[in-house]
């Protein structure tokens, strides 16, 4: 699992023999391995710390491209560095070191006027823990030219114990205090970390301290309960065909997660998108051979699916360009007559094509019309679905292309495939002996294992010049006119859209919908509020969850963990196929590349 670091400048070959050395004092958790042979050429101080190496460790930019450091313990601290042109070591004892950039390609040293290439700083006293910035971390801080005239402070730590820094700020012990969950959240981070390892290799270390990669905020972060997490996995990997996986993980999903290739572009077996519910022998899946509905204009797809099921519109009537329009007198009236009522449905005041369809969405609803039903499911056999009307039940075949809809605590969005448990309330059409239209409450009572989460459930209202602002990053169409959902993904999210202005249109996929329009997630809808004129107003946007929906579900975790799954349950169950395995750390060696 692990890779040896390879020297790509003259002070490399010293710098590997100094962390690994002081790594060897100060990890008194670590597994202690056999001693490599020292290099040739150092400090007789440096010798004398050089002992054995734990492994596997990794290189975190802890702070990156910043104008001044200052690195510090109660002790003191030793710098090791090496001027440009020099071979011997430089070694200073001081009571704090403060650097600053120098000439391209190196540091000062400002205590003592000092101008390195590289420098290594460990504590005084290797029991103590060094502080960057006022933050303390466990190993050695190395600190490297960075671009532009600035310098990059990189931590070079154990595996195990980064992972101490990392749980409790992607999954907080005070908030979720579930162990199970914690252990899967810290599997997760150390696959991740480990299928990440060199990603910032051309900046001198492996993964950022960020949310970009995952949140670090060293030894003063750390809470027992997460260490215990850390410590009773130790070693756990997930992988896939021997190798770690890719472990994408999210805040809340919105009771639903996403295909790694919807999101990512990343088309790996183990990404699907699966409910976030515990595993359970009578949960099904349906599929439909039918394309979800996009989101219409008024975010009318739900309406115009369900009152098309029920023949009351038809394709043409419904038309995404039309609905924007207001119908006329003779169409109001063929409307209320299809829904046996009188043509008094229509008020005074003109209304879109889409205001209407909702109106008798919801009077369709409101009244039952004939064909609608709803139950309980019972379950699902040899394409016939078994639905629970009190104490009697009744099954259905399915139409190969079923209109499918999740009923998100009251946020309707079109899917692909929707998995049901048994007991879950269903509201459907039948049309000739088949069902043609199924729509299923994803959480009913607040079921979703990410139900505790905050961000559940979020709306957000933003006017045309607000979106034309948060999409400058990826271009400009002008005034912005509409925002039209293209494509949805297997859990509803919303993959590829288009923003429609005066001057043009501009296609978001992926990340880019969420980023593009300043979302939390990319799974909602969207209705609009027009002036006299039809012109859209303000966009308001209904929406679930947190960050990008793939793989591990971190409020669903926990969840999963108080409903009674392990650890190793709940990362099977949001990575589809994975294994679970604790293999052999390689070599002394620290791992990543410089």
């Amino acid at each position: 699992m692990t890779r040896q670091r390879v020297a790509k400048h003259p002070g490399a070959a010293w710098a590997a023999a100094v962390v690994g050395a002081w790594l060897a004092a100060v990890a008194c958790r670590t597994m202690q391995r056999e001693t490599p042979s020292a290099p040739a050429g150092l400090s007789t101080p440096v010798l004398a710390a050089f002992a054995t190496v734990p492994s596997p460790s990794i290189r975190v930019g802890v702070l990156t491209s910043v104008e001044r450091a200052s690195i510090g313990t109660g002790s003191g601290v030793v710098v090791h560095g090496r001027a440009p042109g020099e071979s011997a070591v430089l070694v200073r004892s001081l009571p704090r070191a403060t650097f600053q950039p120098a000439a391209p390609g190196r540091v000062r040293l400002v205590e003592t006027g000092d101008e390195l290439d590289l420098a290594i700083v460990s504590p005084a006293v290797p029991a103590e823990l060094l502080q960057a910035d006022a933050t303390p971390y466990r190993g050695l801080l190395e600190v490297r030219p960075a671009e532009e005239g600035r310098l990059t402070v990189v931590n070079v730590v154990n595996l195990e114990d980064y992972l101490c820094g990392v749980v409790p700020n992607e999954l907080s012990p005070e908030a979720f205090p579930q162990i199970e969950a914690l252990k899967a959240q810290a599997v997760a981070a150390r696959t991740y970390a480990l299928a990440h390892l060199g990603d910032y290799s051309s900046k001198g270390y492996d993964v950022c301290a960020t949310p970009a990669c995952q949140v670090y905020r060293g030894q003063g972060s750390e809470h027992p309960l997460t260490d215990r997490a850390v410590e009773e996995t130790r070693g756990v990997v997930a992988t896939w065909r021997g190798r770690p996986i890719r472990a994408y993980y999210t805040s809340t999903c919105g009771g639903h997660t996403e295909e790694g290739r919807a999101i990512f572009d990343d088309d790996a077996p183990y990404l699907r998108g699966v409910t976030c519910l515990p595993e359970r022998s009578s949960r099904h899946t349906v599929r439909t051979t039918a394309a979800p509905l996009r989101d219409l204009a008024g975010g009318t797809a739900r309406d115009v699916a369900l009152l098309e099921a029920l023949g009351i519109v038809d394709g043409e009537e419904a038309n995404a360009e039309r609905l924007q329009g207001v119908p006329t007198d003779a169409e109001v009236r063929d409307w209320a007559r299809r829904l046996q009522v009188d043509d008094t449905l229509r008020p005074d005041a003109a209304l879109t094509r889409a205001e209407v369809f909702a109106l008798l969405a919801g009077t369709v609803e409101e009244a039952g019309a004939p064909g609608l039903a709803d139950g309980e499911l019972a379950g699902l056999a040899d394409g016939k679905l078994s639905v629970l009307h009190g104490e009697a039940a009744d099954s259905h075949p399915l139409d190969a292309a079923v209109r499918l809809f999740r009923d998100l605590d009251g946020v309707h969005v079109g899917a692909s495939e929707l998995t049901l448990s048994v007991g879950d309330r269903v509201v459907y059409v039948e049309r000739e002996g088949r069902i043609v239209y199924l729509e299923a409450e994803q959480a009913p009572h607040g079921a979703a294992a990410d139900y505790a989460s905050r961000h559940y459930r979020w709306e957000v209202r933003l006017t045309p010049s607000d979106v034309a602002r948060s999409l400058a990053r990826y271009g400009t169409v002008g005034r912005v006119r509409d925002i039209v959902p293209k494509r949805l993904g297997v859990s509803g999210r919303v993959v590829e859209l288009d923003v429609v202005g005066s001057a043009g249109q501009l296609d978001l996929k992926g990340l880019q919908v969420r980023w593009g329009l300043g979302l939390r997630e990319n799974l909602f809808v969207i209705d609009r509020e027009t002036g006299p004129l039809g012109e859209v107003k303000r966009f308001v946007i209904a929406g679930k969850g947190w960050g990008h929906g793939v793989g591990l579900c971190q409020v669903g975790a926990f969840g999963m963990a108080q409903a009674g799954s392990t650890f190793g349950d709940i990362l099977k169950h949001y990575y589809t196929g994975i294994r679970l395995s604790r293999p052999e750390a390689g070599g002394g060696a620290v791992i990543g590349r410089p």
